[in-house]
């Protein structure tokens, strides 16, 4: 399926995702992008990528995707104390 830089494209969502999809997707030459969005506000209080509350897990069915996590997690760890203490807590 064809899709003209001029034809119309909504975007379901301004949170981090939607947001990005719309500045590349304009970014690219795509001019009729319309972004809807529940919130009053942008970012969306809504959106997973913009509250306080971020879960990491190390649980995933396949093992890459595991491996990730724990990988992720061990960088940040070793690189939080020169970030900010507030930008994480443990919780168990």
């Amino acid at each position: 399926m064809h899709i003209s830089k001029d034809d119309p494209i909504a975007i379901i969502g301004g949170g981090a995702f939607g947001l990005s999809t719309a500045l590349e997707l304009s970014n690219t030459g795509y001019t009729n992008i319309a972004v809807f969005e529940k919130d009053g506000e942008i970012p969306s209080r809504w959106s997973a990528g913009n509250d306080l509350n971020k879960i990491v897990r190390a649980e995933y069915e396949d093992e890459f995707h595991t491996n990730l996590a724990v990988v992720s997690s061990q960088h940040q760890s070793r690189h939080l104390p020169y970030l900010s203490t507030s930008l994480s807590s443990s919780s168990g």
